[in-house]
């Protein structure tokens, strides 16, 4: 949209379900989660998708981004870490007994530790940090 004439200037298509959440990164890209259950990349300079990724087994359902880190949860009751880079799957989390519906990246009180909060379908929030990443 261009925000002083209320105009699309482009659609924007690559994913195959519903958008289910976006986040921008610290430079030049937006990155969306979907039902398709694929985590893409766009480049917001060429306004194109950059990268596709088959990122879990059901609808994502949160997108983080912090540093280099991106973090997504799913449905599939799996939240996963990758490199912003080049989005290598860092460590992927499969103990969960409810899915995440928003996770996001945060600072523990104690050490400036960084960490992960995450608010669950059961009504439940958790907080992960050292050892798990």
């Amino acid at each position: 949209w261009d925000l002083r004439s209320m105009s699309v200037i482009k659609t924007l298509t690559g994913h195959t379900g519903c958008i289910n959440c976006a986040t921008f990164d610290s430079g030049h890209r937006c990155l969306t989660g979907s039902s398709d259950n694929s985590l893409m990349a766009w480049d917001l300079r060429n306004l194109k998708h950059s990268k596709k990724i088959a990122a879990h087994t059901r609808p994502i359902c949160s997108i983080s981004y912090m540093d280099s880190l991106i973090v997504t949860s799913s449905l599939d009751l799996t939240f996963k870490i990758w490199s912003a880079l080049d989005y290598r799957l860092y460590q992927a989390f499969s103990d969960l007994t409810s899915p995440l519906l928003d996770c996001t990246f945060g600072f523990s009180d104690d050490s400036n530790t960084k960490c992960i909060l995450g608010v669950a379908k059961d009504g439940n929030w958790r907080m992960f940090g050292k050892p798990f990443f």
